[in-house]
């Protein structure tokens, strides 16, 4: 099998558009078109990349003696993880903004929950002070607050991930 040919089976096995492919390897889509019509071919770095992208080696991309019934099948959990790998940094920002905006919002909701229910239960001469059923909610705001907390940390390791590798790959 062709070098174009298994770009274009690792390509498709993956669910991936030309536009995707070329986004996560930092060229054209043209210059994608032209691999897969083997009009053209990927330069040493760019084949590395591809080798990176569908988790082939180099050696494997190149060898035309290799048959359709020995290409390697790409599992869904394999598909979810190229998806990840690919998508690191947009998937980071995600998850950094909304653990942040959770937290601020979780933040507003528990001192507006002090204030309204401290001042209507005081009304009561100090017996509901002490049954507040809103202040058991304090711990469920604070553990969502916490799960919002591992999610931004994840999701800016997730960011600086994606930094380092874009950097190394331009090395």
């Amino acid at each position: 099998m062709k070098l174009s040919e298994k770009i274009i089976q690792l390509r498709k096995s993956q669910g991936m558009s030309q536009e995707q492919l070329a986004t996560s390897l930092q060229v054209s889509r043209q210059s994608i078109s032209k691999w897969e019509l083997d009009e053209a071919y990927p330069d040493a770095h760019n084949l590395k990349m591809l080798a990176n992208v569908f988790d082939v080696s180099i050696d494997y991309l190149l060898r035309e003696e290799l048959t359709e019934t020995q290409t390697i099948k790409i599992e869904p959990f394999d598909r979810i993880i190229n998806g990840i790998k690919l998508h690191w940094r947009k998937i980071g920002y995600v998850l950094s903004v909304f653990s942040l905006l959770t937290i601020l919002v979780i933040q507003m909701m528990k001192s507006a929950i002090n204030v309204t229910t401290d001042d209507f239960f005081s009304d009561f001469g100090g017996f509901f002070n002490q049954n507040n059923p809103f202040k058991g909610m304090q711990s469920l705001y604070t553990g969502i607050q916490i799960i919002a907390g591992v999610f931004l940390i994840l999701g800016v390791i997730l960011i600086v991930l994606d930094f380092m590798k874009s950097k190394q790959q331009k090395s």
